[in-house]
């Protein structure tokens, strides 16, 4: 499994906006990551469409941190920017098996096992451990 840019940078940006607790310009936030303004707003796009932060249309806007948010794991982040978490096609859809039955499969249930512990390592980092090591 490999993480898409676009989930590294939103993992970033969750950070920052978790650090600065207000409004923050997108400018801003572009020049911190070293990323292109048009780029940020694809990253920033997901995360709002996701609930994880807010836009405060206007002169004085600018985006924060959704306040119900700031408990957030680093699982909830990669959900939002990848859909969710599936090592394999079989894991995805319960019809789907190329060996026709995964209670047969041996190699679906080491998957599935794996699976189950990478979301439960991802579920146990915090956004406030995450902030707390970017900020240093």
């Amino acid at each position: 499994m490999k993480l898409q840019n676009t989930t590294d940078y939103g993992i970033r940006v969750m950070c920052i906006l978790y650090n600065k607790n207000s409004l923050t310009i997108a400018a801003e936030i572009a020049d911190e990551l070293c990323i292109s303004y048009g780029y940020l707003l694809k990253v920033l796009g997901c995360l709002k469409e996701g609930g994880m932060i807010e836009a405060v249309h206007g002169r004085l806007g600018g985006y924060r941190i959704a306040e119900n948010m700031r408990n957030a794991t680093l699982y909830d982040i990669i959900q939002v920017m990848e859909g969710k978490i599936k090592l394999n096609t079989c894991l995805n859809d319960e019809n789907y098996c190329s060996q026709e039955t995964k209670k047969k499969c041996s190699v679906h249930a080491v998957l599935e096992s794996t699976q189950k512990k990478l979301a439960s390592t991802l579920n146990e980092v915090t956004l406030s451990q995450l902030a707390g090591a970017a900020g240093n």
